[in-house]
């Protein structure tokens, strides 16, 4: 019934779209003319005052949700990364895995069920922006929209796997100031802010007994000079069962005993965000998905979602969560991301197949 044609067909013209966080109109613009074509009565949930372009699309009802995210990250080095094409059975481009494969699979599900059923099925739809942001104010105005939702289907790349918990992570901003410095040539003599900076992350990794994620650094200059600060954006996972708390003392407190080493050295330490690892409310959701995995002849698959994704915000509404969809997370927010289509066909008749069963 859904042709991998089609697939193909949707799913570049959403990559062509350049939907980077912040420039999302173009892409709702383009999803709220198919849903309207399907037979949706849609709307708007805007984000900021006087910004029209930034909302997220709205149609359906029902106590069961879906939600996707339209934005993507920036090119960050993938050439032509809008241009997408297609290479034995996959499809590369910026938002292929991540998260416009779930899209594609989502409209061609409510598409063809339409077609069959004469009906639309008894689901809430949501489009979100601001995902690949910081903030995900997407996620947290919709909140505010959901009465009587009591379960919500996440779409996010887990290759095919039912995620039923996630991951948490525990982001911080060090940065390291000196207070003197000197021309190069006596760099013997002075405690360099970039070194004491790789020093603490170290220290921070061999306390906690886990690696870290340097997302970003800077520091120094090209002029002959000791550098007087450093600066990085570091990120831990936090394992099941762990208070932020918790991590926030240790560091703190390592920070303090490292801090008296060094002379007239300020070590600063300041939260960015943090998510503990979640596990979501379990209901009929998951039952549900299992069985539209078998009519399609499929064993369910079952796996934690490694990153932080809308459900959390879900999850702290009180609603059942679950986070699937086709794709690779690893290859995601790369110059290799991609997606396999018939990984997007299957994904797309399971949902069918849920709708038939239960919407």
């Amino acid at each position: 019934m859904i042709d991998e044609r089609e697939i193909k067909s949707l799913l570049k013209k959403l990559i062509r779209i350049r939907s980077v966080s912040g420039h999302e109109g173009d892409i709702l613009k383009f999803i709220n003319s198919i849903l309207s074509d399907i037979g949706y009565n849609t709307a708007k949930i805007f984000i900021e005052k006087g910004k029209r372009e930034r909302y997220n699309l709205i149609c359906g009802d029902g106590e069961v949700g879906i939600c996707a995210h339209v934005d993507t990250v920036p090119e960050l080095g993938m050439k032509n990364a809008f241009s997408p094409y297609e290479k034995n059975g996959i499809i590369y481009g910026r938002g292929s895995s991540d998260n416009k494969g779930s899209i594609a699979g989502l409209i061609l599900s409510l598409y063809h069920y339409k077609k069959v059923a004469k009906k639309l099925p008894k689901l809430f739809i949501a489009f979100t922006v601001d995902e690949e942001e910081w903030t995900a104010d997407g996620a947290k105005k919709l909140i505010e929209h959901l009465d009587g939702l009591k379960e919500m289907i996440v779409l996010e790349p887990t290759d095919l796997k039912i995620c039923t918990e996630q991951e948490g992570s525990f982001e911080f901003e060090l940065e390291v100031e000196a207070n003197l410095s000197a021309h190069a040539s006596f760099f013997e003599k002075y405690h360099n802010p970039i070194k004491i900076l790789f020093h603490v992350i170290e220290k921070i990794e061999k306390d906690l007994k886990r690696k870290t994620n340097i997302l970003e650094i800077s520091g120094g200059w090209r002029y002959y000079a000791v550098p007087k600060n450093a600066k990085s954006l570091v990120e831990i996972k936090m394992k099941k069962g762990e208070k932020k708390e918790w991590i926030e003392n240790r560091i703190k407190e390592m920070i303090k005993s490292e801090s008296k080493k060094f002379e007239n050295t300020r070590i600063n330490f300041k939260i960015i965000d943090i998510e503990e690892y979640l596990i979501f409310k379990k209901g009929k959701l998951v039952e549900r998905l299992e069985k539209a995995f078998r009519k399609e002849g499929l064993a369910p698959a079952f796996g934690v979602m490694t990153s932080w994704t809308e459900a959390a915000e879900f999850h702290k509404a009180g609603i059942e969560c679950v986070v699937f969809g086709p794709g690779n997370l690893e290859h995601s927010h790369t110059d290799k991301e991609h997606i396999k289509i018939k990984d997007i066909k299957t994904f797309s008749k399971i949902l069918l197949n849920l709708f038939v069963l239960y919407l």
